[in-house]
């Protein structure tokens, strides 16, 4: 590997980038830690700002540390009753309350699939699994 790169530096010329001026740069946001292209003007998942304001849902501190445990916003926002937000992680989910911040978080042994809100319950799938969780309390169903 380090004879490679010796070589593509050589071949590219002292002091000249790798990287091509064009390339895009991503950003990962200060609110959820998901990554978006510098061509977004905010998050596309939970809509803050490059500063991390102004969000769908604006997490507090623990609700932010919960979710960077889990390995950041993966696919989006789930709206449930109540002003309470089921937040899809890539290794697990949590909830959040527009009041009280976290209530719960849920880690998975491998990436999510899929979640769904049933009833009540929030449904994850993650490693051909499918855990059922109380939407209140986290608890497995």
């Amino acid at each position: 590997m380090g004879d490679r790169l010796a070589h593509d530096r050589a071949r590219v010329g002292a002091g000249r980038s790798l990287i091509p001026h064009d390339a895009v740069e991503l950003y990962t946001c200060p609110n959820c830690f998901s990554l978006y292209s510098d061509a977004q003007d905010a998050c596309p998942l939970c809509e803050a700002d490059r500063e991390g304001e102004g969000g769908r849902v604006e997490l507090d501190t623990t609700a932010r540390a919960a979710v960077a445990r889990l390995g950041g916003l993966y696919a989006g926002i789930l709206e449930a009753d109540g002003g309470t937000h089921v937040l899809w992680c890539a290794r697990g989910v949590c909830a959040v309350s527009d009041r009280a911040g976290l209530l719960w978080a849920c880690r998975t042994r491998s990436r999510v699939e899929d979640v769904a809100l049933e009833d009540g319950f929030v449904r994850v799938e993650a490693g051909g699994e499918e855990r059922r969780l109380d939407l209140a309390g986290g608890e497995p169903a």
